[in-house]
């Protein structure tokens, strides 16, 4: 005797279900063209009609009704089988490439007197370290090595300017970091998130 089953297709990494279908178990066609294979699973239950599209979703091979939603622009987490924000979503990536670009802004060098002088680690170490020195011996000179690899000779006066334009230059790239965070916490749509950009310079 044949039996009248639901044939639904889902996508494999929302659980979102994409297609749902009706009919005899023995000819209920539900199956994936092979391209699609490793996007859409399926699945094949007894017959329901409380099944559909926007209330319930698929997780190991279950059919599960949604949570009530929030907000509108809420996206499903199928890990967690939670809405989340998708604003949120959207604010926690644009701060992972503020902090990106920070980096490299802060590491990527910096000018004194017409030249650009190297500020990643090793370098802001070795300018702390000689800015101290001229500190406390106001008459040591030093060669340093530029970023473009030529050469200046420093006096003591001149190597405590250059620690204080690399404090300067690390708090300036911070401070705007911290500008664009303070514009984050204050967004509260995807297309304001979106104008947030670090400035030209």
């Amino acid at each position: 005797m044949s039996i009248i089953k639901t044939g639904i297709l889902y996508r494999a990494d929302s659980g979102k279900i994409e297609v749902i279908t009706e009919g005899y178990d023995k000819e209920l066609d539900i199956s994936l063209p092979m391209m699609m294979e490793d996007e859409f699973s399926e699945l094949r239950i007894p017959h329901s009609e409380e099944i559909s599209f926007d209330t319930h979703y698929v997780k190991d091979s279950a059919i599960k009704a949604y949570p009530e939603k929030t907000r509108e622009t809420d996206e499903w987490d199928l890990v967690n089988e939670v809405w989340v924000n998708s604003v949120e979503n959207d604010k926690q990536q644009k701060w992972e490439s503020i902090k990106i670009t920070r980096n490299d802004k802060e590491f990527g060098g910096f000018e004194f007197q017409g030249k650009i002088y190297d500020s990643d680690k090793i370098s802001q170490q070795r300018i702390q370290g000689a800015s101290q020195l001229a500190m406390l011996d106001n008459t040591i000179t030093m060669d340093w090595t530029t970023k473009d690899n030529s050469f200046v000779n420093l006096t003591a006066p001149e190597l405590i300017q250059l620690g204080v334009a690399m404090a300067t230059h690390i708090n300036t790239q911070h401070g705007i970091a911290r500008q664009l965070r303070a514009q984050l916490d204050a967004a509260t749509t995807v297309q304001e998130v979106e104008a947030i950009s670090w400035p030209l310079s």
